[in-house]
């Protein structure tokens, strides 16, 4: 329970759905999808599950939910990046996943509270940064918030 408390209490996160004392994985499946079929319903759009679980394929099925099957590569080729796009990806990444969690460091991209104009600024919250990288942050904003 101290995740949970971590979760809902450090980092602001909220609760979506109903809770599950299951720890079978068969029942929680079900329940994901359950809430995915109301959301579906309730909005009364197409809801695109994308897993890389079959279960999920079949659960997804039988709720008349359409889904994306993608098969995970057994080996991931190591490919090059641009150092400039790495702000612009980790920034998309965030905001596709809600968290990314790197060595020490973890990107939000959802929180209570967060309004328009933190999406307009594209503003990311970077918490359990040590200190050296902090002082890093420290000094790129200085350097993009200089108007001079």
């Amino acid at each position: 329970m101290n995740e949970i408390y971590y979760l809902l209490n450090v980092k602001d996160a909220y609760r979506v759905g109903k809770r599950s004392e299951s720890r079978d994985k068969e029942v929680r499946d079900r329940e994901i999808i359950g809430e995915y079929k109301k959301f579906s319903d309730n909005i009364n759009a197409e809801v695109v599950v994308l897993t890389a679980d079959k279960d999920m394929v079949f659960h997804a099925q039988a709720q008349q939910l359409s889904s994306i099957y993608y098969k995970l590569p057994h080996k991931i080729e190591v490919d090059k990046i641009d150092p400039i796009a790495i702000p612009a990806l980790l920034y998309d990444l965030t905001l596709s996943f809600g968290i990314i969690s790197i060595n020490n460091t973890v990107l939000l991209g959802e929180w209570r509270g967060k309004d328009a104009d933190d999406y307009f600024h594209e503003r990311i919250k970077i918490y359990n940064v040590d200190g050296d990288t902090a002082r890093d942050i420290r000094t790129c904003r200085g350097a993009f918030n200089d108007t001079s």
